[in-house]
């Protein structure tokens, strides 16, 4: 038998995010946790009800519950495939 999911104090906090979702990434995070949490689906039931593998829907329902909210992931970019620093871009 399946343990419960955890998380039920972040129930009404995920609702009001629900309603100020922007995007459908968010929106499927918020129903990741409401799915389980409000109507005790279980992470493959919930996966398939938006679209999603279990694996991203458990990873992304724990990191929201652990926040609080939506976690702001790093944009990629910076200068990994910089061949100088900056001072001896400058000086070049």
């Amino acid at each position: 038998m399946a343990r419960k999911a955890s998380g039920l104090p972040v129930l009404g906090i995920v609702k009001n995010f629900m309603a100020k979702a922007i995007t459908a990434n968010e929106l499927r995070i918020c129903q990741a946790v409401v799915f389980l949490i409000g109507y005790g689906m279980t992470i493959e039931q919930t996966a398939s009800c938006i679209g999603r593998i279990a694996g991203w829907t458990s990873r992304n329902r724990n990191a929201f519950i652990k926040a609080g909210g939506f976690v702001e992931r790093a944009r990629p970019g910076g200068r990994r495939q910089a061949n100088m620093t900056i001072e001896e871009e400058k000086d070049f």
